[in-house]
């Protein structure tokens, strides 16, 4: 991969991170102020309350599953295999790096795992 390219990725990687990083830390800091929170005093304020604040956690998963591919990503630049498929050892396509930075699997890869995930679930 050419060099201007990886730059460009590492610098959007990097503001990625930080953006997730932000946006776990305002979750995070929601949670805790919704748990210092005694106003609540029906069911159904509870039950709304309840739900929200698994929401954010929920949420909150899912950004940190994605700062780690994220991370990941990364420390493949570092090592010099970014963009190389980390199951079948194929360059990813620079379009799908450009569209998501922080792919590890090529198309056909991540096809293959999505499928077998979808059928885990019938």
């Amino acid at each position: 991969m050419e060099q201007k390219f990886l730059e460009k990725q590492r610098k959007n990687l990097l503001a990625f991170r930080e953006e997730l990083a932000e946006d776990i830390q305002s979750i995070q800091g929601n949670t805790v102020e919704a748990d210092g929170s005694d106003e609540a005093e029906d069911r159904e304020d509870v039950a709304a309350i309840n739900t929200i604040r698994e929401l954010d956690i929920a949420g909150g998963d899912m950004l940190k599953v994605q700062l780690g591919e994220i991370d990941q990503a990364l420390a493949a630049m570092e090592e010099g295999t970014y963009g190389t498929c980390q199951n079948c050892g194929r360059e990813i396509n620079p379009e799908r790096l450009l569209a998501k930075p922080w792919a590890i699997l090529c198309i056909d890869c991540q096809e293959a795992v999505e499928s077998s995930h979808a059928g885990n679930r019938a």
